[in-house]
């Protein structure tokens, strides 16, 4: 009680601690399935895409989330959750996995939604919930400054920014704006803000809610969205960002109520989005030719699926998912750690 902390086991994921017995050992719940990054490597034959994956070696294991490269793809930066029941701190974590080395931020939202890198890598945008309010803002990479993009007071029944997406050259900011959330006659749009004017202007009216993200030629934003009001039929559109025509790729049944973030391929071929078809236990990642089609997998069959992240180079995919197995809770037990009752005879 008066010595030094001992370290005894290091990254054991988020336990329950139920007690010791009499002679020493200490009995803990472990809830076994844990969120993780994994990287899939993308194989082209023909038309069709696959791929195989595996899982980044992280500290604090079980805890990271959301990855997303760097431009240059020589950074990887996620979200660290705290342990639940402790406090409900996170951070912004970027880390390089060539030296190893990391960088945090300390994090001051409810709950964080998105990354995404600013093209020329100074800043990252962080977007989700704080408190009461959605929040969308950007963090600089140096200083972990942070400057709101789109700042309101208003309650999120009122009001909410989602889904935000640079352009390429780092000057607009995309984003899903909601107003009247709760009234029937709710006003749904996406607006483009001009970061050097301040100023922001509607680029199409939406009749569902979707979640966006833009070409890589900034000409298109790729729109995932519900089907009015079923709920299991998804749609998968293309909206321009200037002047054209709105064209629908492809529409399809997935067993994922919530609508989660498409990405573009690097070459703008492919649009990328999690996805559960109706019936199946497994999660992959799909992809749509921009040509349009029926969505493909890439055949990774892993339990619960979000947040990819493609690399620059086209060749990988960076998500989070609780892996290709699924563990039930357990009970543990650790032994012989304690030091002996008499002294100098050291550990049993």
């Amino acid at each position: 009680a008066g010595g030094e902390p001992e370290l005894i086991q290091k990254d054991v994921g988020e336990i329950s601690p139920l007690g010791f017995t009499r002679d020493g050992a200490f009995f803990y719940g472990h809830g076994k399935d844990m969120q993780k990054i994994y990287v899939a490597t993308i194989e082209r034959k023909a038309e069709a895409l696959s791929a195989t994956y595996q899982k980044m070696e992280l500290p604090y294991e079980g805890r990271n989330h959301t990855a997303e490269y760097s431009p240059d793809g020589k950074r990887l930066a996620f979200v660290r959750q705290a342990v639940r029941r402790m406090d409900g701190s996170k951070y912004l974590c970027i880390f390089s996995p060539e030296t190893g080395e990391e960088k945090t931020f300390a994090l001051e939202i409810t709950r964080v939604n998105t990354l995404h890198w600013a093209p020329d890598g100074s800043s990252i945008m962080i977007s989700g919930f704080d408190e009461k309010r959605t929040y969308v803002a950007r963090m600089d990479t140096r200083t972990g400054d942070l400057q709101e993009i789109f700042p309101t007071d208003k309650d999120v029944r009122e009001e909410m920014y989602l889904s935000p997406a640079w352009s390429p050259d780092g000057q607009t900011v995309y984003c899903v704006h909601i107003a009247q959330v709760m009234k029937a006659e709710r006003q749904l749009s996406i607006v483009a803000k001009d970061l050097s004017t301040g100023q922001t202007r509607n680029v199409h009216k939406m009749d569902n809610l979707p979640t966006i993200s833009i070409s890589p030629d900034g000409e298109w934003l790729a729109a995932l969205e519900q089907a009015g009001n079923e709920v299991i039929v998804k749609v998968l559109k293309v909206i321009p960002t200037k002047n054209g025509d709105v064209r629908e790729l492809c529409r399809f049944a997935s067993a994922s109520k919530s609508v989660l973030e498409p990405r573009w391929s690097a070459d703008g071929r492919y649009i990328f989005f999690p996805g559960r078809h109706e019936g199946e236990e497994t999660w992959d990642i799909w992809y749509v030719p921009i040509e349009g089609g029926d969505p493909g997998k890439l055949g990774l069959a892993v339990h619960r699926l979000w947040s990819i992240g493609p690399h620059p180079d086209g060749s990988r995919i960076a998500f989070t998912s609780f892996g290709p197995t699924l563990h039930g809770p357990e009970v543990w037990v650790m032994e012989n750690f304690l030091p002996s009752a008499n002294p100098g005879e050291g550990h049993k």
